[in-house]
């Protein structure tokens, strides 16, 4: 079965990476660009990347698991 490629986000922990983070997702809403198939996130990066898919996604478009 051949494996369908796509993006991949990875929001790592950290302060500064952290903040990092908050930015480049802060960059992809105001671009507009919202084809992220998988958003992987730890620590600090977890409400980066919450907060980015809470604000900018539809709900359907929302699968935690």
């Amino acid at each position: 079965m051949e494996k369908e490629s796509g993006l991949v986000i990875y929001s790592g922990g950290g302060n500064m990476k952290g903040i990092f983070g908050g930015g480049v997702f802060k960059g992809l809403a105001k671009s507009g660009f919202y084809e992220i198939d998988e958003i992987d996130a730890e620590s600090a990066g977890v409400p980066n990347a919450l907060y980015f898919v809470a604000s900018h996604m539809m709900p359907e478009q929302i699968d935690i698991g």
